[in-house]
């Protein structure tokens, strides 16, 4: 999918009298007549042209739905709407047109805007293997769900800061229209207020279809001012559910996995399930699980979500490219990224004047010394030591830190200092900028993109190489990197600092979906901590923390419960997230049990 970041706004974002318009349309009038916004403010649609062979136009938004026509290489078509998964909605004939088959049928791209169209300002920019996304209201005082995707449209409800709502499909002006109750449109960001919807990531376990069903389930149920949104103890309670769920569709997995005639004779399955991906299998089971609940659970939660009734799910992409969590996706990127970053400066990526080579042209890097694309003697890297830690350098002049081979720059040796590197991140359109250990993307108008945030964390001068960081977590660790001279895995003196090492590593994995192997990495820093000689407490309480995530993640119920038991502990009973993971780990435990009872192994 392609379109723009969406833009980051600070946490010192001010809470001020306007914030409060949401219903009164003369500020906001008023705002809009000051940015020259006057009028309709209609919902533009984009013109998309086919650049595979055919591109396929179905009666719904999946690839199992009828076909209604083809499309050869190069028409074009207006498009009005485009589901979280990259379905086009045509907007003058009746049909869906997938943007990006992502492989499937050895298929990668079917159609693109044009590029005389306006920038895509998409909500969500990024591909959502369910063709669903939840997003929580984080703005303060709430959120105005609209009938149209337009400011000045009839509010038709307000969501309360910390609700959870879903989205199958957006339209090109950063409006999504909301699936489930409430029916509407809402905006993510708003230039003025700033960030009101946050997506929700790390979702593979959660049937996001089923969990829309719930909360539309809970939003229709009885009870006044149900267009102010649910109250605090309704929204607490279906987050709740929703942790219990996984915990017991985790537990249901893990121990029926192998032999699935118990999940289809239960009803957490049916045959046709088996014809497709594990990930597919366990939000199914989640999904049933859910739906168990709302009948024979207990009588607060057959109340909150009375009247639930699972709605038909749309099918992703087939195969494993269907379904990957957009997170590990961009996370591979990054990690080929880090890997292969010397392949974009193979190519030619930073502007060069020596040997009669031709950089990228588009970057513009003109301002010192140009450096040599890649050449042959890349693998001869020499150690190189700057500011007390040993790196290594390649040829070209590039410095990457030995540990992952992430690139932290690229050396001027007229200024005796690390310039940002540029190259290319694979499958990305736009020049990649790293420097001291992160990448960033470098967009058009020089505007810096976090590719894992999404944020828009600074901007670059092509001029003088400088990057201007904004975003004050990342100005903090950036400079105390300049100071150090290292990064937060090693020490002033440069010696390795095995504790930190192991936790960087184990973040690392976890953000690979590798949960044992983060967990192993965060056990080697617990050993760690018991062989130093002074060890803060606190981060020992988040060691164990990080590793009882894990353990929460694979369904490891026993180990959760004692590392929640050590965090409870060590905080005296005051830790909010070691009592829930606690109480989830005797849940699943228990349920666990009780399979077990009714249904034993055969030694």
């Amino acid at each position: 999918m392609r379109g723009a970041a969406p833009t980051s706004f600070s946490s010192q974002t001010q809470f001020s009298r306007k914030a409060f318009a949401w219903g009164n349309p003369e500020p906001q009038q008023k705002q809009e007549a000051k940015n020259g916004q006057g009028g309709q403010e209609e919902s533009q649609n984009r013109t998309y042209e086919i650049l595979a062979k055919t591109g396929t136009v179905k009666a719904e938004p999946h690839m199992d739905a009828k076909l209604k026509t083809k499309k050869s290489k190069g028409s074009r078509f207006l498009v009005s709407e485009m589901t979280m998964n990259g379905w086009l909605k045509l907007e003058n004939e009746p049909g869906w047109l997938a943007a990006h088959l992502r492989g499937v049928q050895d298929v990668g791209e079917v159609a693109a805007p044009l590029e005389t169209e306006p920038m895509l300002e998409l909500a969500v920019p990024v591909y959502q293997p369910q063709g669903m996304v939840c997003l929580e209201v984080v703005f303060k005082t709430g959120v105005p769900v609209r009938e149209a995707p337009n400011r000045r449209a009839k509010t038709v409800a307000t969501l309360k800061c910390g609700e959870f709502v879903f989205a199958h499909t957006q339209n090109f002006d950063g409006w999504l229209k909301l699936s489930g109750k409430p029916e509407g449109w809402v905006l993510a960001n708003d230039s003025d207020w700033g960030e009101l919807l946050r997506r929700r990531r790390r979702m593979n376990d959660i049937d996001l279809w089923a969990l829309c069903d719930a909360w539309a389930a809970a939003r229709a149920g009885p009870g006044t001012g149900r267009s102010m949104g649910l109250s605090g103890k309704e929204v607490q309670a279906l987050k709740e559910l929703e942790e219990l769920t996984v915990a017991e569709a985790k537990a249901l997995w893990q121990e029926h996995g192998s032999k699935k005639d118990y999940l289809v004779s239960e009803g957490y399955l049916v045959p046709e399930d088996f014809l497709k991906t594990e990930t597919w299998m366990r939000q199914r089971i989640f999904a049933h699980v859910l739906e168990k609940k709302s009948k024979t659970g207990e009588g607060w939660l057959r109340e909150l979500i009375s009247g639930f009734k699972l709605s038909p799910r749309v099918p992703p992409l087939p195969g494993i490219q269907g379904d990957q969590e957009e997170d590990d996706y961009y996370y591979a990127q990054q990690q080929a990224s880090a890997q292969s970053f010397s392949q974009g400066l193979r190519q030619g990526f930073m502007n060069t004047q020596t040997g009669g080579q031709q950089g990228h042209a588009d970057l513009g890097f003109c301002g010192n010394r140009g450096y040599a694309a890649f050449d042959p003697a890349f693998e001869g890297t020499k150690p190189f030591e700057y500011k007390g830690k040993m790196y290594t350098m390649a040829p070209n002049g590039v410095v990457f830190d030995p540990p992952n081979q992430i690139p932290m720059g690229i050396w001027n040796p007229d200024t005796q200092r690390l310039d940002p590197a540029a190259g290319m991140m694979p499958g990305c359109p736009y020049p990649a900028i790293s420097y001291l250990g992160r990448t960033y993307i470098l967009l058009p108008d020089q505007r810096l993109l976090d590719p894992e945030t999404e944020d828009i964390v600074g901007t670059f001068n092509r001029e003088t190489s400088e990057i201007d960081l904004q975003h004050p977590t990342l100005l903090q660790q950036v400079g105390s990197m300049k100071e150090l001279g290292s990064d937060p895995t090693f020490a002033k003196d440069g010696e390795p600092v095995d504790i930190h090492e192991y936790i960087e590593r184990g973040n690392q994995m976890v953000k690979a979906g590798r949960f044992k192997a983060a967990a192993g990495l965060f056990s080697e820093a617990l050993n760690a901590c018991s062989s130093a000689r002074a060890v803060d407490l606190d981060l020992e309480t988040e060691i164990i923390k990080s590793r009882a995530k894990c353990w929460k993640a694979l369904g490891c119920f026993q180990e959760l419960k004692d590392d929640s038991s050590k965090v409870l502990k060590l905080t005296g009973n005051r830790d909010t997230d070691a009592l829930q993971w606690h109480r989830a780990a005797e849940e699943g435990l228990a349920y666990k049990n009780r399979r077990q009872a009714l249904h034993p192994r055969e030694e």
